[in-house]
């Protein structure tokens, strides 16, 4: 009870924040939320606003599908009618994630203070992942860890593999990595004949229910979304953002970046002095999926920053192992250092939610501020203006998109605003304090506020709002006249 009381003190808090449109989607959010958005409202698997592949919006084949049509059903079940409900719903599955992780944590024999700091280290990265099909995976990562047995027994295998198949068509690389972690296990656990025919049933059956599920479910072609993939899979493996020690010193300020790693450390020195007391059953197998599992989690975690998700949302799995870690006695002295780690996550993680909650309060009165933008664009719209609006902005009338003159901008990209008369640009999209100066256009509004103060210090330089500038054409100069003309 007490723990499902501590799960909705630091969760709860979004869904309030959620049905009032918040939080403001910037980034990742919207190349999911709206497609999650046009299927409840149109039945269309479509984003209307962008895609990761195209030069605009275009039908949703470069990613698993599992998270926009969950929202969508769970929106068309409740009446959603905007993208608030879709907001509310995904903030509900986090705090489901939550609970049901809290229930598990009960269920260990373990002082109260540790198991509440568990469940705070968790509650923390669980709401990290908002807007993104992490929240999917996440929730089927916990329901996971409350299904099975341990030791794993063959009924865990069939569990494991359904769990793996439903992340399949949710994010098809935390399937990979969960199931090189699997592996991992199997190969500790069992002897190499064993743990070959677990890792070959359970990889085949999810494989196979995977793409059954994509054929009855997905309404595009297999094709296209393979192909899709490939593509988002080639555009991430060009990227790159520098010197890898410098971009993370950079995080350093961010704790929910950079818990994931703290506390996979702690669990690969638990890892290792089990190793010690337990040597692997298939020594064979064990370490070259070690070895794998090391450069997976850097390929799809570590080398590109931002896709640290793919990692931390096993966090809850990894904070479960560092409590029961914690309270080993055959680990002993070191359990006392897991102990305090936990907690000191905890109080570092907590603080990061205080800060993340000064910045969505910071952001809560938009209901004037959504009023106004809707007077100015409908207003525009009855003069026979064109516009353009950022994509968030979009999203706060959905009916917008389907007029004939409105574009919906790629981000804060004003130089795609191709024959519109009027641009609506969102302050959180800019990340700036005042509007910046473009050519050819000049501030005919400005709505933006002020940056986000907590603990004295300004922590956002926007808050996550629908605060914007509205910019016009500005007007031709005069050509000068030659030297001599009357």
């Amino acid at each position: 009870m007490a723990l499902g009381a501590l799960v909705l003190v630091l969760t709860g808090w979004r869904v309030f924040f959620a049905s009032a449109g918040l939080p403001i989607q910037v980034g990742d959010a919207l190349f999911f939320i709206p497609t999650a958005v046009q299927h409840m409202l149109l039945g269309d698997l479509s984003n209307p606003y962008m895609s990761p592949i195209q030069q605009s919006g275009g039908p949703y084949v470069w990613h698993g599908w599992l998270y926009p049509m969950a929202l969508s059903a769970l929106g068309s079940l409740v009446g959603g009618q905007d993208v608030r409900a879709i907001l509310v719903l995904d903030s509900l599955l986090v705090v489901l994630a939550a609970l049901l992780f809290a229930w598990k944590v009960s269920m260990v024999r373990a002082p109260a203070w540790l198991k509440a700091a568990t469940v705070a280290c968790a509650c923390a990265m669980l709401t990290s992942n908002a807007g993104r099909p992490e929240v999917i995976a996440q929730l089927l990562l916990v329901l996971w860890l409350l299904s099975v047995k341990w030791p794993l027994d063959r009924g865990s295998d069939i569990v494991t593999a359904l769990i793996l198949a439903l992340i399949a068509v949710a994010q098809p690389t935390i399937a990979l990595l969960g199931g090189v972690f699997f592996s991992i296990y199997r190969s500790h656990a069992s002897s190499t004949g064993h743990a070959i025919w677990s890792i070959a049933w359970v990889a085949l059956s999810s494989a196979i229910l995977a793409l059954l599920l994509t054929a009855l479910i997905y309404p595009w072609s297999m094709r296209e979304l393979a192909m899709g993939i490939l593509e988002q899979g080639r555009s991430l493996s060009r990227r790159d953002d520098g010197d890898f020690a410098l971009m993370y010193l950079k995080l350093a300020a961010s704790p929910l970046q950079l818990a994931w790693i703290v506390l996979a450390v702690l669990l690969g020195a638990v890892l290792v002095m089990r190793g010690v007391l337990q040597k692997p059953a298939s020594a064979v197998l064990f370490y070259p999926l070690l070895l794998l599992a090391l450069y997976l989690c850097w390929r799809f975690g570590m080398r590109i920053s931002y896709t640290a998700y793919n990692v931390a949302v096993f966090f809850p799995l990894v904070a479960y192992a560092l409590l029961l870690a914690s309270v080993d006695q055959r680990l002993m002295p070191f359990t006392v250092l897991f102990k305090l780690a936990l907690v000191g996550m905890a109080l570092v993680l907590l603080l990061a939610q205080l800060r993340t909650f000064a910045v969505f309060k910071g952001s809560a009165a938009d209901a004037a501020v959504i009023s106004r933008l809707e007077q100015d664009v409908e207003a525009d719209l009855r003069a026979g203006s064109r516009v353009a609006l950022s994509p968030n902005l979009a999203l706060t009338n959905y009916g917008w998109a389907q007029r004939r003159n409105v574009t919906v901008l790629p981000l804060i990209d004003i130089g795609r605003a191709g024959q519109a008369d009027v641009v609506y640009l969102n302050q959180a999209s800019t990340g700036a304090r005042t509007p910046a100066e473009y050519p050819g256009w000049r501030v005919a509004g400005n709505h933006f506020v002020d940056g986000v103060q907590f603990l004295g210090r300004t922590v956002a330089n926007t808050p996550v709002s629908y605060a914007y500038a509205r910019y016009v054409r500005a007007a031709a100069r005069p050509a000068k006249a030659p030297a001599g003309a009357p």
